[in-house]
């Protein structure tokens, strides 16, 4: 099998747009003493009740995904038209605002590359993808395996998946979203090399014959993982697959 590599890319970056808001995606909701449920502090729309679904139905049910399809559509829900959204009422000076644009945009940080240091210190990090057939019923093995030099630090693992018809999804739950494979990853000199299993069966994955593409990056921890300026490090690979 042949693979090709693209390093310091985040492919969901470049392919899609982020959301007007990402409140409906973070788990940022508000449950009442009735088990009304609000998606957001800022809304009082109720999207269903904890007394009659479970909290997992109710977030990914269909008000939601119909909230965060609009969002991605760069449009506010009926939900969020209300003062009370500081995205509806303009308010540019309000935290949703500073996350959404990041900390370290060239606009605060004169910088088109605040996290070049970072890199340094990940040097040899690699993201590996083994795959035993080059067919649709083949294992495919994806790793990451990091190497860190320098002070401690702590970061935000992500790791999105292309299939050959552009649809993306998140590790480790196959989200429509970018949501963290892990959260609050330790990097240290002492824990060198620091390793990661992705997926090590095709389950119902790998089913359509095409190029895939799997990309994993490092995000500063807490921070908006559809913003380039908050990335550490990245790394992407191609691998096709045939089909039966």
């Amino acid at each position: 099998m042949t693979t090709t590599a693209n390093h310091n890319r985040v492919l969901w970056i470049e392919t899609q747009r982020q959301p007007l808001c990402d409140v409906p995606w973070l788990g940022t909701a508000v449950v009442l003493s009735d088990g009304s449920v609000n998606f957001c502090c800022f809304s009082n729309a109720v999207v269903g009740n904890a007394n009659e679904a479970s909290f997992e139905e109710i977030w990914n049910g269909r008000v939601m995904r119909r909230i965060r399809q609009t969002l991605s559509e760069q449009r506010l829900p009926p939900e969020c038209q209300l003062l009370s959204c500081p995205i509806y009422r303009s308010d540019n000076m309000h935290y949703i605002f500073d996350r959404m644009q990041g900390p370290n945009s060239f606009k605060k940080t004169g910088a088109h590359d605040p996290h070049a240091w970072v890199r340094e210190r990940l040097q040899r990090s690699e993201l590996q993808v083994n795959y035993n057939e080059m067919w649709a019923s083949g294992t495919p093995e994806v790793s990451l395996e990091f190497y860190y030099r320098g002070e401690p630090m702590v970061a935000d693992l992500f790791v999105g998946l292309y299939h050959p018809d552009r649809r993306i999804c998140f590790l480790p739950n196959y989200e429509d979203y970018a949501v963290p494979f892990r959260s609050g990853v330790e990097f240290s000199e002492d824990r060198v090399p620091l390793q990661f299993k992705v997926f090590e069966q095709c389950l119902d994955v790998l089913q359509a014959a095409g190029d895939y593409q799997i990309c994993a990056a490092l995000f500063e921890s807490n921070s908006n993982p559809n913003l380039a300026s908050n990335c550490y490090w990245s790394a992407s690979k191609t691998f096709h697959v045939k089909a039966m």
